[in-house]
């Protein structure tokens, strides 16, 4: 079982300071005073509010130690409802056939956060929704938001192509463009992104406040002006070219660039490498010994440092990669101890940064297919090795099958946070779990 610590802890002598923190930097955080909330049937937390709304940071505290409670109040409904308010019904505007919400969240979709805010953009894609939305929850106040709207196909003189209707996917625009390059088509006839599967290709830039995604093009979504952005990648200074499919990418403040793995194609497995933010041409950097990104999962540990995951030799392996040295910390590519009880190669695993678990912090992680669908465990940061993770109350269900980093943990918060993206739309979506 997790060690329980209240006190920040370090990772190879540096301490951790959180990630972001811009929001509560800025004086935004948890509520002082005000309701203590409660922790009623089926571990459903209803929290206490304070001023603005914000949840209180005593009714926090009162939620017990290393156990998952859904937030009521979190259900997908609430952006339904958001969206109709606003003269879009999804009922009408979306047109794929699943016409749900949800389906702009479960399906290969990845997010950035900022602080305690999280921005889910432009997800769905494919088959499963043609809804490009960004979306946006707020654990200052545990509720959803639309962060940007999303595309209308009626829009006077900015119809979506009747062709587009049916697609074999929603990422690749079918109609005619005059303003489109061809290159691939991931613009919608009003300029913006089509609906993607975004994977872990989504980041959040603190220097020009905007969030951006890397599937297929660079599109970044200016969060004060509401506009999106394309520009396409290259790969050191070649032709344009478009990034595809597993995706785990991290903006670097110290740096002002963006780091980590692209998928510069399918079957990509081994790149590896840094863009500037305000630009999209990629540099190739070293990859650690037995790199290959495949059954891949990625988490922040502080500002400058990304821990990695990935199969190589139906081996499980780590890395951590230090941003702001642009070096892997020694035994970077090595086997990870008791590796052989969880062996199960799949796409968006989680993994849940815990701090304030163990001597150097633990990883909550889950297989996310086949099998061991539903098989948890710790990685541990001081061991690089496996053990068993048992939460000390209410254990997860089975929520998702593509949970990737929609699942993470928020050190600002002294919270982990899992979305359920798999249950009824009127049902909390989100849970969190205390752990210090």
């Amino acid at each position: 079982m997790a060690q329980q610590l209240d006190r920040r802890t370090f990772l190879t002598g540096v301490a951790f300071a959180g990630v972001h923190g811009g929001l509560l930097a800025a004086g935004r955080g948890f509520a002082a005073g005000g309701q203590r909330g409660s922790v009623g049937e089926n571990h459903v937390w209803t929290p206490g509010r304070g001023a603005q709304d914000l949840v209180t940071q005593t009714s926090v505290d009162a939620l017990p130690l290393n156990s998952w409670v859904k937030v009521a109040g979190t259900q997908l409904s609430t952006l339904t409802d958001a969206l109709a308010e606003r003269g879009w019904r999804i009922g009408k505007s979306d047109w794929s056939n699943g016409k749900n919400i949800r389906s702009t969240l479960t399906p290969w979709v990845g997010c950035a956060r900022d602080g305690m805010r999280v921005y889910y953009p432009r997800g769905g894609g494919h088959a499963d929704s043609s809804v490009n939305g960004t979306w946006i929850f707020d654990l200052t106040t545990m509720r959803w938001d639309i962060a940007d709207m999303p595309s209308d196909p009626a829009a006077p003189g900015k119809e979506w192509d009747p062709v587009y209707r049916k697609p074999p996917t929603y990422t690749r625009y079918t109609g005619q463009l005059p303003t489109d390059d061809g290159l691939y088509t991931d613009m919608l006839p009003d300029g913006r992104p089509t609906s993607a599967h975004t994977y872990g290709g989504v980041w959040f830039d603190s220097k020009r406040r905007c969030v951006g995604t890397g599937r297929v093009s660079k599109w970044t979504l200016d969060l004060a002006m509401k506009k999106w952005t394309r520009a396409r990648w290259t790969w050191e200074g070649g032709p344009p070219t478009f990034f595809s499919i597993q995706q785990q990418l991290h903006y670097h403040a110290g740096n002002d660039a963006i780091y980590g793995f692209p998928a510069r194609k399918d079957i990509d497995y081994y790149g590896f490498g840094k863009c500037p933010a305000a630009g999209a041409d990629w540099q190739a950097l070293r990859a650690p010994p037995n790199w290959a990104k495949t059954d891949g999962s990625s988490c922040r540990l502080d500002a400058d440092k990304v821990l990695f995951f990935w199969h190589h030799g139906k081996v499980d392996r780590w890395g951590i990669f230090d941003m702001a040295k642009e070096a892997w910390a020694p035994g970077s590519g090595t086997a990870i101890g008791n590796e052989e009880e969880y062996r199960a190669p799949s796409e968006m695993k989680p993994a849940i940064w815990v701090p304030a678990w163990g001597q150097h912090g633990q990883v909550i992680r889950r297989s996310a297919g086949g099998s061991q669908q539903e098989t948890w465990w710790l990685f541990d940061l001081a061991t690089k090795s496996n053990q068993a993770y048992q939460p000390q109350g209410a254990r997860p269900e089975k929520y998702s099958r593509f949970p990737g980093n929609k699942w993470m943990g928020i050190d600002e918060a002294g919270l982990c946070m899992m979305l359920d993206d798999n249950g009824p739309v009127d049902q909390p979506a989100v849970l969190v779990m205390r752990y210090r």
